[in-house]
Parts: structure tokens; C-alpha cells; sequence
């Protein structure tokens, strides 16, 4: 009885999930979709290794202590924590790590997370024992994420849906995936309350170097469909459409357009007259150099429900900067759009 349910629950899963998609790219008004994948850290669990930093940032909204404060040493479930719970408790399938598509037994998760091997045990006598060991949310530092980017022309609005998450090793290997049950479209729109004694935990996510380069993407509905051209052109022409700068300040149309075009003013020195010399140059942006895009989300964890929940905050095109002898230096947000088009 216990495998029929799981099964009936596995496909009213994929099912609920595959219509969300579906709704989404069959939406006249969403002109361009891609799936993305990214390599996060969340909660730093574990050892990070010292490039994490350069991946994303992290803010923590909200953490819930509950039970097992008077620990040594007491540490709050992370999100990698509650995925663990849920693969072991059998409340919601999970799937191979190398292969999405096949869902894992709990006799498959023991294979995977538990190893034995045998120990030589020294006392008065030699002796050798089998020991257990567990592969735990310590030792995953990331979780991988893939999710649905898509992009609303109409209204110069960029949507996410995420579709998956697995906790990652050091190596970024994914142990396990388990997909994120669809949402009733009436919540999409909505950020949960922190107020909510149902939400334990809550991070807002920056992207760094993992920001998706939209060139580099399939399109899933129309591939030779130029969004960043699109959403730039909707950034500077169009009114109606709301920037802010890096500091969440509206920006105004004059600034705005300055975004775009200006006349920038250097200082220079001659050291042979020991003189100083104000040179204006004309700026003038380059869209080529303007492909990646920072994501901003939040994530929440409802464990009443046990539901991950992500919305989209806000986005920001990224500029690439050289130095005088083309080397890269950094990528540069041009300004910053906030999202309502989903989660």
C-alpha cells in the first residue's frame, strides 16, 4: 500500500509541476524562457571553501530556534538540514543525483548516505569492528539549484520558478535532487510574512559569479529572441518602467539616462608642467558588454508544510569591466528592477 501511495504521490508531483511550466511558457506574454542551474551556498554548513564568497552573497531573514538550544555548540536547521529530514523521513521523493529522472528508495538513500567500512580497534588485544559512517548535511556545503528564468516583454519583467534543489558536495556533486512541489498560482505573487511562526528559516540570496549569462542560454520559446537588448531598450525608453540604483533609491529619468549615456569628467595630471587637467569623455554603453544578469531572491522554509518557498526580489543587468589592457576586473550592476512576474 505504502509503494502504490508513493507512487500516486510521484506523479501527481510531476504532473503539478509540468503544468506550471507549461502555463508559463504558453503564456503569450512571457517571450523568452530558460532552465538554469546554479552552484549556492545557504547556510555554511560544513567547510566552505574559500571561493564560495565569490558565488553569492547571503543575508540571513529569519531563523527559528527550536528545540536542541541547550546543545553545545547549537546550530539551527539549515535548508540543507530540512532536505536531509525529508529524503529520511520518506515524506517526499527524492532522486539519484547523477539521473533526475529516477527516484530514490530509502533502501537506495541508505546505500548512498551511510557507508561501513572496518576499523582496527587497539585495546589489550587487536581487534576490528564494522564502522558506521553517515554522509550528513555537514558535509555539503552547496546546494544546487535549477530553476525556470523567464522574461514578460510587456511589462520589461523577469519571473523564476524554481524546479529543483540538491544538496551538493565540496566537489559540487549533487547527492540527491527533490523536486519543489508547484504552488497554487494565487500565491506566486505573494512574499511570505516573517511574522509567520510556520516560516523557521529564511535567507535573502545576491548573485555573484554564478549570475546566468542570458546569451549563453536555450531559449525554451523563442531562441532568437534578444532579451537583454529588449530589457535594457524597456530600462531607458519606457517611463512606466521603475529603476533603483545600488543603494534601493528610485532613480530619476536624468539619471537614468545616464545610466546609458553621459559625459564623464577625469582628472589627469602632467608631471612634466606639475599640472592638473580636467578631461570629459563621452560614455556611451555598450550592450555587448552587458549579458549577465543578478538574481536576487528570498527563500523560505514553511515547516508546517514542509514547503520551499523562493520568490524573485529583483534583478539587475551586470557590465562587464575592463582594464586598459582588456583584462577583466569585475562585473557592474547597471541598476536594479524589482519583480512581480513570479516566484
Amino acid at each position: 500500500m505504502k509503494k502504490l501511495f508513493f507512487s500516486g504521490w510521484l506523479l501527481l508531483l510531476l504532473a503539478s509541476a509540468g503544468a506550471q511550466r507549461s502555463d508559463i511558457l504558453s503564456d503569450p506574454d512571457v517571450v523568452w524562457a530558460a532552465e538554469i542551474e546554479m552552484l549556492l551556498v545557504f547556510d555554511g554548513a560544513g567547510h566552505i571553501p574559500e571561493s564560495a564568497d565569490t558565488l553569492n552573497t547571503v543575508a540571513v531573514l529569519k531563523d527559528q530556534h527550536t528545540g536542541r538550544q541547550d546543545e553545545l555548540f547549537y546550530r539551527p536547521d539549515g535548508l540543507t538540514d530540512h532536505l536531509f529530514q525529508m529524503a529520511w523521513s520518506g515524506s517526499s521523493p527524492v532522486f539519484a543525483g547523477n539521473d533526475p529522472g529516477r527516484p530514490l528508495s530509502l533502501s537506495d538513500l541508505d546505500k548512498l548516505l551511510v557507508y561501513r567500512d572496518t576499523a582496527v580497534l587497539w585495546f589489550d588485544n587487536e581487534s576490528s569492528d564494522v564502522l558506521v559512517m553517515e554522509t550528513g548535511p555537514e558535509d555539503c556545503p552547496y546546494l544546487r539549484v535549477r530553476q525556470l528564468l523567464f522574461y514578460r516583454a510587456r511589462t520589461a519583467d523577469f519571473g523564476l520558478i524554481t524546479l529543483a534543489i540538491g544538496p551538493a558536495l565540496p566537489d559540487g556533486r549533487v547527492l540527491f535532487w527533490w523536486n519543489v512541489p508547484a504552488e497554487k498560482r494565487a500565491d506566486m505573487r505573494k512574499f511570505p510574512s516573517l511574522d509567520n511562526p510556520n516560516i523557521h528559516w529564511a535567507r535573502r540570496i545576491r548573485t555573484n559569479n554564478v549570475s546566468p549569462d542570458l546569451k549563453q542560454l536555450h531559449s525554451l520559446k523563442q531562441p532568437d529572441y534578444a532579451v537583454m537588448p529588449d530589457f535594457l531598450s524597456a530600462a531607458r525608453n519606457r517611463a512606466a518602467v521603475e529603476l533603483f540604483d545600488v543603494d534601493w533609491k528610485p532613480l530619476s529619468l536624468e539619471r537614468r539616462e545616464q545610466v546609458f549615456s553621459r559625459i564623464d569628467t577625469l582628472e589627469t595630471f602632467d608631471f612634466e608642467a606639475f599640472e592638473e587637467h580636467i578631461v570629459t569623455q563621452p560614455f556611451l554603453l555598450n550592450p555587448d558588454l552587458v549579458g549577465r544578469l543578478r538574481l536576487v531572491q528570498n527563500w523560505y522554509w514553511d515547516d508546517k508544510r514542509q514547503m520551499l518557498l523562493t520568490r524573485l526580489v529583483a534583478v539587475a543587468p551586470l557590465q562587464e569591466i575592463r582594464s586598459d589592457d582588456g583584462a577583466f576586473r569585475y562585473w557592474r550592476p547597471l541598476f536594479y528592477r524589482k519583480c512581480t512576474a513570479g516566484r
